[in-house]
């Protein structure tokens, strides 16, 4: 089974909104189109086509509408892919930390560092990856393939969502044993 790509139908508004070079609707971080009143929350403004992203944009634009203060942080969004074993990430990926020019450290550990995870997966493995701003030393990305790892990802979000820093979330307490603990495992391989 294969499934690539979508394409925007966008013909439809085509000179009424800004559209950019793929045909999607342009929106600011309030979902904001280019005329007012107008707001692009889901698929038609190509970022992230996901259920859970179109779920907040919809949050934004009502908050904006209602004059709240609210908008969209992209780079705390996070993506899972539900096939056996899981694979979730959220932030910048090493290929982005690069092309935006940001000097970062990675670390990774492998998933049997979680003794749940070994005694609930016999036999498997997985990955656990934490990208830091070097000199800031906030979390900006996490990466992970393996069982559980949908459940655990949103906790990565929120980490990197509050900007913190690698000495604040190694205070965090994790349930053990939990698979999520491999998160705080991997923090404490990064130098201070």
């Amino acid at each position: 089974f294969v499934c690539i790509g979508r394409e925007p139908a966008s013909e439809l508004v085509k000179g009424q909104l800004e559209l950019d070079g793929a045909g999607y609707i342009v929106a600011d971080e309030s979902t904001r189109t280019s005329l007012p009143g107008v707001y692009a929350v889901g698929d038609v403004n190509g970022h992230h086509m996901l259920a859970h992203t179109a779920y907040r944009e919809a949050e934004v634009a009502v908050n904006d509408m209602l004059g709240k203060r609210d908008s969209m942080r992209y780079y705390a969004n996070p993506s899972v892919i539900y096939t056996c074993p899981e694979i979730a990430s959220v932030g910048r990926t090493e290929e982005e930390a690069r092309e935006k020019g940001v000097d970062y450290e990675v670390q990774k550990l492998s998933m049997r560092y979680s003794g749940r995870f070994v005694a609930e997966n016999e036999g498997a493995d997985g990955l656990c990856k934490i990208l830091i701003h070097k000199k800031k030393r906030t979390i900006i990305g996490v990466h992970m393939i393996g069982a559980y790892c949908s459940e655990i990802i949103w906790g990565a979000a929120e980490m990197i969502e509050m900007q913190l820093r690698v000495e604040d979330a190694r205070q965090i307490i994790f349930p053990h044993p939990t698979v999520s603990e491999i998160i705080r495992e991997v923090l404490w391989t990064f130098d201070d």
